[in-house]
């Protein structure tokens, strides 16, 4: 959205990409609840709630895996400020932003070990098979120079999303009242032009052209 906020053609650019996007839903939603449950046919019904349920917990589960990566109490937030960020400072700033998720062995891998998410931050390019080999010695270099490592199970990171999801969807009072300022505002401006619009429409009907209206 950033790179066409300033293009002329701002409006006609997201009228592609959002007719792009209907259009990919609607083929997967045809392919997973009517062509697969269709070639199965007596067993159309159980084909259909099976893929309605897989998709439901897949979503479910990427979507918790995901925020508490990215979304828990700890996990801070930064300006942008790349253009003066030394390489030092972006290692950090990667530490610092994400959050790992504790537990076992089969727990990493339902997770793609994306539950190693500081990891990941820090070395993109390493195979993710190897987060958990190379997280102690991350853990230990943060305490060393007293730079938070953010870790917690799931339950305690999981609802550490759900409760700043909470916070950054109640408005603050300074955006209540910029909303409400605005809300009087329009409806000044609405009352207060209709009477010259309603009047200059009069006078057009009998042929009567009025100066200002």
């Amino acid at each position: 959205m950033d790179e066409y906020k300033d293009d002329p053609q701002l409006e006609a650019i997201m009228k592609s990409k959002v007719g792009a996007m209907f259009k990919k839903m609607g083929r997967q939603v045809a392919k997973d609840y009517v062509f697969f449950p269709a070639i199965s046919t007596v067993n159309f019904i159980p084909a259909l709630t099976g893929n309605l349920s897989a998709n439901v917990v897949r979503n479910v589960w990427t979507f918790m895996i995901i925020f508490c990566g990215h979304f828990t109490a700890d996990a801070e937030m930064f300006e942008d400020n790349l253009e003066n960020e030394t390489r030092g400072e972006w290692y950090i700033r990667q530490i610092k932003g994400s959050s790992n998720i504790s537990g076992g062995k089969f727990f990493h891998f339902m997770t793609g070990n994306l539950s190693h998410q500081i990891e990941h931050h820090v070395f993109p390019d390493m195979p993710s098979m190897r987060y958990q080999e190379f997280a102690p010695q991350l853990k230990s270099l943060c305490e060393k120079y007293g730079i938070n490592y953010n870790m917690g199970n799931l339950a305690k990171q999981f609802s550490e999303v759900l409760i700043r999801i909470g916070k950054f969807s109640v408005p603050s009072k300074a955006d209540w009242k910029q909303h409400r300022t605005a809300k009087i505002k329009h409806k000044y401006r609405k009352y207060a032009q209709a009477p010259g619009r309603n009047l200059k429409k009069a006078f057009a009907i009998v042929g009567i052209k009025i100066p200002g209206l």
